[in-house]
Parts: structure tokens; sequence; C-alpha cells
């Protein structure tokens, strides 16, 4: 099946044992980013977990406390080697207060691996940014922060791009 940009996917499965591979809560405040994939989460405003538990057939059309149903959809993208690099992430959800925070940067194009680094502003108390990408850890004040980070590439010379 073409994979085109934009559109939704739906994988499912069925059981008729009464249970199936759950973590309730798995999308409240965490997204997974794996470019050019993503499943926000729920404070996004797009739900990910749509269920239908019903003993007829049918769409699913209802969500379940932002849950994860763990339906392995296989995909496999490799962009095109020397494409122009560019980071993915256009926004980051709101962390909470003494709420634990992980949110994975995306880039797309150039050679990977990718390095990040913070080049301006700070992030918010409590959060650091790995060379890999993820900001984690624990805002230990509310408020809003404002910086800029930079996606380098493995090419020779190396491709930058950043994103305030």
């Amino acid at each position: 099946m073409p994979i085109t940009a934009n559109n939704l996917f739906v994988a499912s499965y069925q059981t008729s044992v009464g249970h199936f591979s759950l973590d309730q809560g798995y999308f409240t405040t965490f997204g997974v980013e794996n470019p050019p994939l993503n499943a926000s989460a729920d404070t996004s405003g797009h739900a990910n977990e749509f269920v239908h538990i019903q003993r007829q057939p049918g769409i699913p059309a209802n969500t379940l406390n932002a849950s994860n149903y763990w339906v392995d959809a296989v995909f496999n993208y490799k962009p095109t080697p020397g494409s122009p690099l560019s980071v993915r992430t256009a926004f980051l959800p709101n962390g909470t207060q003494s709420v634990e925070y992980h949110q994975r940067l995306a880039a797309a194009g150039g050679d990977t691996p990718y390095h990040w680094s913070l080049i301006s502003g700070a992030l918010p108390t409590g959060l650091t940014l790995s060379a890999s990408g993820n900001i984690t850890g624990t805002p230990t004040a509310s408020g809003t922060r404002s910086f800029t980070v930079r996606v380098a590439d493995s090419s020779k010379p190396s491709q930058t791009a950043t994103q305030p």
C-alpha cells in the first residue's frame, strides 16, 4: 500500500479471547516521533488510539484513556542520501511542573545518524537535550521558554538545520 503524507492509516487486530496488549495512558503526555511517521500525544488535540469494542465488526471511532494497543505496522523509510536536512518537529507539547517529560525531536534528509544541540535560549529547568534529540526530565517550574536547536547530519561535510 502506498504511504502518502498527511493521511490517516489504521492498523487493527481482532481477538476472541477477551484481552489484548495495552498500556493505558501511553499517549496522555508523550507522543512518538519516528520520521516521517508520528503519533502525537493526546494533548495535541489528535488522538491516536481509536478502538471499537463490540461483538459486531466496525470502524474504530472511540478513544479510551489515551491507551496504546501495541499494534505494530512495519514501515521502511530511507531518505535519499544527500537530500536537504530539515528539522521535522514543528512544535512540542507543553509539559507539567513535577511531571516527567519526554519528547524526541525529529529530522529528515541528510545522512543519519543525527547530532542535536541547543544553540540559543534555555530549556525549562529540569529538562535536558541529548545528542540523539531527546528532551527529557522533570520540569521544576511552570512557565514558557524559548530556545533554538540545531541538528547536524553525518555527511562529509555535514549539513545543519535549525528550529526555534
